[in-house]
């Protein structure tokens, strides 16, 4: 596939038709038919252009004043590796608010020539580009309103902004799928984005979290770490020294894992983390809250180093009695006494509940009637009257969804012809 300027890919798909470039604007303003196919937007008046995966690797001649209000821009997967392209791109279309670059190779580059101001500019993807931390130094600093930065797949291990940086607008940043592996790495942006609102770091091989200052980000209110590495409680007891977590995500990490019970794996984090108000995306219900720090008080009642937050639970419950261990899982064999209309027999087996009804029948005929072509039609009784009398007829129904069945429970066996 040729490669294509920007200017190019842009008269291709948007103005179809051959038109001389000094006449093209013009041309534009004139008429209608210059249209992309099914969009139906002349390119004077496009918000938005997506040129995915077109082979662009230039800028090209003429963008200056050729789609004005653009606010859009979607060149993901393309050959841009000059940071002088994209400084023409963000010059020549004054009211770009959002510009995704992922997938182009920007990493071999650094910005050579000084950009201009760019406040316009609110959300900058650059996933899978390699971009370097000076690069993202020079853009932050000429990128004055940015608002939103995303940074995932870069092969980041360190973060290395330069200590001059301090970004007031950034408000999301998205590192996730990085080779992070300390969380005094990510300490180090509080400083250069202390207005920070959302930090998504997921899917980096972070193993803990050490004690935070309750000054770094100040203003964190969610923060991602999905498919992290995070191996003990203590870490994630750290985090509610962030004044401001409100919303935490930590789906399919070790501490967590560790733990059957869905319910139980929540509690934990809840009692650690006093302040949050939702956890991996639902929300955390005042009585949610009070079981998790009923649940603290018995777990750690008789371990020498509890969590921090015991003394203050335990002055807000008292002593909670411990729950009673009840095991409601159903039994595994049960003695039933099964009838023989035919010969008045009774006979008391020990039976699996796990077994479907079709099973059952079949070990009816092989082993008590000791044929097994016998065609039987099984009804079950209740020796407490609860279920009755009911004809055990769904051949794929399991014994122990029958409420439950109990030693001395009965089964009538008949003979079906």
């Amino acid at each position: 596939m040729a490669v294509v300027s920007f200017v190019g890919a842009l008269k291709d798909k948007y103005c179809p038709e051959e038109v001389p470039p000094d006449t093209l604007k013009s041309r534009i303003k004139e008429s209608a038919i210059y249209m992309a196919p099914g969009v139906g937007c002349p390119l004077e008046r496009r918000r938005s252009v997506v040129l995915d995966a077109c082979n662009v690797s230039s800028v090209g001649e003429g963008l200056e004043g050729l789609c004005p209000l653009v606010e859009e821009l979607h060149l993901s997967s393309n050959q841009l590796s000059d940071w002088s392209n994209i400084t023409a791109i963000l010059h020549s279309l004054p009211r770009l608010v959002f510009l995704d670059l992922a997938r182009n190779p920007l990493s071999a580059n650094q910005i050579a020539e000084p950009m201009t101001l760019c406040t316009h500019l609110q959300t900058l993807v650059l996933n899978h580009t390699h971009t370097t931390w000076s690069a993202l130094d020079t853009i932050l600093t000429v990128a004055t309103n940015l608002k939103e930065l995303h940074i995932a797949h870069n092969g980041y291990s360190t973060v290395s902004l330069s200590p001059t940086v301090c970004h007031h607008s950034l408000r999301r940043l998205q590192i996730q799928c990085n080779s992070i592996s300390q969380w005094s790495e990510l300490h180090k942006l509080s400083p250069a984005f202390p207005l920070l609102h959302t930090l998504i770091a997921c899917d980096n091989p972070l193993s803990s979290v050490t004690h935070s200052d309750v000054s770094v980000f100040p203003e964190l209110t969610v923060l991602g770490l999905n498919n992290t590495l995070l191996s003990d409680w203590t870490s994630l007891e750290h985090l509610a020294q962030l004044s401001k977590l409100s919303e935490l995500n930590v789906l399919r990490v070790p501490v967590a894992e560790a733990v059957n019970d869905d319910k139980k794996r929540r509690f934990p984090i809840i009692a650690r983390i006093p302040c949050l108000s939702k956890l991996n995306k639902s929300v955390i219900s005042d009585t949610e809250r009070e079981e998790a720090e009923r649940w603290l008080l018995r777990e750690y009642e008789d371990q020498p180093h509890p969590p921090a937050l015991y003394a203050h639970y335990l002055a807000k419950h008292g002593m909670v009695a411990r729950l009673a261990d009840v095991d409601l899982s159903p039994r595994k064999f049960v003695q039933l006494e099964f009838h023989f209309k035919k010969d008045r027999k009774k006979i008391t087996k020990s039976v699996k509940m796990n077994q479907t009804v079709s099973e059952l029948r079949q070990w009816v005929a092989e082993v008590l009637l000791g044929d097994a072509s016998a065609k039987v039609r099984l009804l079950y009784v209740d020796c407490m009257g609860w279920e009755g009398r009911q004809v055990l007829s769904l051949s794929g129904r399991k014994l122990h969804s029958y409420r439950e069945m109990r030693d001395g429970d009965q089964v009538h066996v008949q003979l079906l012809p």
